[in-house]
């Protein structure tokens, strides 16, 4: 592992505020080649009028506000800017994304899992199970790793990355899948004939990753990047229109 580089530190909140309440804590993001440049699922930014959203990661006293949020199209993937102001963080940002796919591969997972009403940093270590086209219950469908471990509430939108190299981003943390199958069943009759059936199920649950790994997907990253890099004022739209522009293979 990297010994210049801790998930911890280019990692950290995202935060939401509905309309004139106070900020909540709404699941993990990464930041990504810049430290204003914040991937996360697109389930943990709203899409709420009158909602603001912001990032705090663990190097900052105080959040910094989103400017601009811009959701694939297709994918359970945002992107959140952020004020320019914060430096670089010493210990580096997500660097590249990754461009191989290994079943069984090892990765690391870091994010704010919830639990009583707080969050703790956690990171997460585990295998590739299977890479598969996932369809989510929200209709998004989109290229995914089946991960090894469960993703408890609040790893949302956090980073997965190779475990050998902590700094390349493979995915990044959107659902659970869970597995069920009947152990047993019985039965019990009561009064008047009435008769009561149940079964005992056994429930596994498997964490879900968006692979960035697709080319139009590291495309679409790097877009959002270099549109940032130009203080573009409206990237959604201009990105829109970059996809619109691009001929069809």
């Amino acid at each position: 592992m990297s010994l210049d580089f801790f998930p911890r530190f280019a990692t950290g909140q995202v935060l939401f505020a509905p309309p004139d309440a106070a900020w909540e804590f709404s699941g993990t993001g990464a930041m990504y080649l810049r430290p204003y440049v914040i991937l996360t699922a697109a389930h943990c930014v709203p899409d709420v009028v009158g909602g603001r959203l912001g990032f705090k990661s663990p190097m900052e006293s105080d959040g910094r506000l989103a400017e601009q949020v811009i959701r694939h199209p297709t994918i359970d993937l945002a992107a959140l800017v952020v004020s320019k102001d914060a430096a670089k963080p010493p210990t580096g940002v997500y660097s590249e994304i990754g461009h191989g796919l290994v079943d069984g591969g090892d990765f690391i997972a870091f994010g704010y899992p919830a639990e009583l009403g707080t969050t703790a940093p956690r990171l997460f270590k585990g295998h590739y199970q299977r890479h598969f086209e996932y369809q989510s219950p929200d209709g998004h469908k989109y290229f995914a790793a089946e991960l090894s471990i469960p993703a408890p509430a609040g790893l949302s939108g956090g980073p997965v990355s190779n475990a050998h190299r902590p700094q390349v981003l493979d995915a990044i943390v959107t659902a659970n899948h869970d597995s069920s199958a009947v152990i047993d069943s019985f039965e019990e009759e009561e009064r008047d004939g009435k008769v009561w059936r149940g079964k005992i199920t056994r429930v596994v649950s498997y964490g879900i990753a968006a692979m960035l790994v697709p080319p139009d997907v590291q495309e679409w990253v790097d877009t959002v990047v270099a549109l940032a890099d130009a203080d573009t004022p409206d990237i959604a739209s201009s990105l829109s229109r970059s996809l619109a522009d691009k001929p069809q293979s």
